[in-house]
């Protein structure tokens, strides 16, 4: 165990921390010598010697410096946290926007690819006695290498308002379906494929 200011130093440095801790480290012994000298004087009156201060340093335990070392820890990363406080909250706020940018994507993305499905293939008819029928094609984003799609299904009201499904198979722009009652203008909304 140390036995003096000098044998302190020593000691602290004596750890795998690094070396700024152990400055810091003695830093704390420092402050916590400088508090005994002043309560030593307000007991006895007079400023201890440095044979007391030796012995004082003498009767430390080891956990005394462990919590000088603890101490020391808490005091750097406090301040590196003052020192980083602004970078720290620029990198906290651009990982946010990157989260949410990437979000707002992801939702668009899904809205594209779904939206040009359901959103083309709206259409509407009106049967023989005047009766609004709306058409919703359900489209499959399958390309057929010119951004046409290879296939689609539709949903089309019949005049008494029943979905019935019925198939698409796109061979050309004004395809009928193989259902008869279903809307023509269906296959009039061509996707295409998004670049």
């Amino acid at each position: 165990m140390p036995r003096s200011d000098l044998e302190v130093f020593d000691y602290v440095q004596q750890s795998d921390d690094p070396l700024h801790i152990d400055y810091l480290t003695y830093a704390v012994f420092a402050h916590d010598k400088r508090e005994w000298i002043k309560h030593r004087e307000a007991q006895t009156g007079q400023t201890p010697d440095q044979d007391a201060i030796n012995a004082w340093i003498a009767n430390m335990a080891d956990s005394q410096f462990e919590r000088m070392r603890g101490a020391a820890v808490d005091v750097f990363d406090e301040a590196a946290r003052d020192y980083l406080a602004a970078d720290l909250e620029e990198a906290r706020e651009s990982v946010l926007r990157s989260a949410i940018v990437a979000e707002v994507r992801a939702a668009s993305s899904f809205w594209k690819q779904n939206g040009y499905g359901v959103g083309n293939g709206h259409s509407r008819s009106v049967d023989p006695r005047g009766h609004y029928r709306p058409s919703f094609g359900l489209r499959e984003l399958v390309p057929d290498g010119q951004g046409h799609l290879e296939h689609s299904a539709a949903i089309d009201c019949t005049a008494n308002g029943t979905p019935r499904w019925s198939e698409v198979m796109p061979t050309g722009r004004d395809n009928l379906a193989k259902n008869s009652n279903h809307s023509a203008a269906v296959h009039s909304n061509w996707i295409r494929k998004p670049a």
